[in-house]
């Protein structure tokens, strides 16, 4: 079998349908974070050095372009253009929303008094509780006054509300996007909850460039295949993202080994740990 039919059959088998490598679930012993299968792409990790990012996999068909159904090809947006400054100028503290409410006046609340940090990293529960929706609560957050990174998950959207919350919190004004793949249902506390899954997060962070977007992502360093992590990030560098969150669950050796064989990938990005 071909590399790319292995590749292939790796993301038909994940229930993710990872396409760039693994997500960061994958346990200490190649276990999926869905109870009681293994990571596909980590059974056999020399083939994930054979993965490129293209331009094809987010390029809409030439049908929706005359329609308008295509994400536009937007320029750098002024909040976005801002942040990214400030990112270049290493001057970042952020906060993910310790807030997982669909109570508009308490996230308003969380939103003022974190409005002196860089950004408020507003991403969705990986539990699935209740929630507004990424562009609702930009709106909420920043009406209190804080810099928000709007997070955006594949795991409840297909392409189409993907580009549609795009195109609006582009228009909001929110500074950028968080773009991750999303945590399984299965591994939840809301199994029964439908998976779509239709991109990953590597894809979505070429979408959001599109629309004129800042792009955060995130990383496990520490997650199997540990060789592939710096090189899985790197990909995603080149399909638009800016800056990389990582989760930080080891050593600081750790961090500066990783950083270390990111630099070598030749796909240098700014990158911040996320600290418990």
């Amino acid at each position: 079998m071909t590399v790319q039919l292995r590749l292939r059959d790796a993301s038909r088998r994940c229930p993710k349908r990872m396409v760039y490598g693994p997500c960061g679930g994958v346990g200490a012993d190649g276990g999926c974070e869905v109870p009681g299968i293994r990571c596909s792409f980590a059974a056999d990790p020399d083939l994930l050095h054979t993965l490129d990012v293209s331009a094809a996999d987010v390029a809409a068909p030439e049908s929706a372009e005359p329609s308008g159904d295509a994400l536009p090809l937007s320029p750098r947006r002024t909040a976005a253009a801002a942040f990214a400054t400030r990112v270049s100028e290493g001057l970042l503290v952020t906060a993910d929303l310790p807030v997982r409410s669909a109570d508009a006046g308490v996230l308003a609340e969380a939103g003022a008094r974190l409005a002196g940090l860089t950004a408020v990293i507003a991403g969705e529960p990986p539990g699935l509780r209740a929630s507004l929706s990424p562009t609702h609560k930009a709106l909420v957050l920043g009406g209190a006054g804080a810099t928000v990174i709007a997070g955006i998950t594949c795991r409840d959207r297909n392409r189409v509300a993907i580009e549609g919350e795009l195109a609006a919190l582009a228009d909001l004004g929110v500074a950028g996007v968080l773009a991750v793949t999303g945590d399984h249902p299965a591994s939840t506390a809301l199994p029964h909850a439908q998976p779509v899954f239709d991109l990953d997060s590597t894809r979505v962070a070429a979408l959001a460039r599109r629309a004129g977007l800042f792009v955060a992502v995130a990383e496990q360093p520490a997650a199997p295949p540990i060789d592939y992590r710096p090189v899985r990030l790197a990909l995603k560098a080149r399909a638009g993202a800016e800056l990389a969150i990582l989760n930080l669950c080891g050593d600081l050796s750790d961090l500066v080994r990783f950083a270390g064989a990111l630099a070598a990938t030749g796909g240098a990005i700014p990158s911040s740990p996320r600290c418990p």
